[in-house]
């Protein structure tokens, strides 16, 4: 979530329940955190990345920005519980992400 100047100010989790008169769907948001802090030189990476090295699309992490295929998590690392909605924090050093902008980099 972004307020008006575009700075990250939080992360939502929320689910599609039902669709209004306009066929717009309810979304109902299950959980919320506060947005990181995002030094120079990293940035959130969602649905990329893998937990104790298996692929896991329901991970969040803040990654630093490098020349490598996987980054590792700094210190902010959750996980998305699909059974209850919740974010669960995890130990940054299980989690790494797929860099897409390694593929953009040739």
């Amino acid at each position: 979530m972004l307020n008006s100047a575009g700075e990250g100010v939080a992360v939502f989790a929320w689910a599609a329940d039902g669709h209004d008169e306009q066929r717009k769907p309810f979304k109902l948001v299950s959980d919320v955190l506060s947005h990181p802090k995002l030094s120079k030189g990293y940035h959130m990476e969602w649905s990329h990345c893998r937990l104790d090295g298996a692929a896991d699309d329901a991970v969040v992490a803040v990654v630093r920005d490098a020349k490598r295929t996987w980054l590792r998590a700094s210190a902010w690392a959750y996980r998305l519980e699909s059974s209850s909605g919740k974010f669960v924090k995890l130990e940054p050093k299980r989690v790494d992400c797929y860099n897409p902008a390694i593929d953009a980099a040739d």
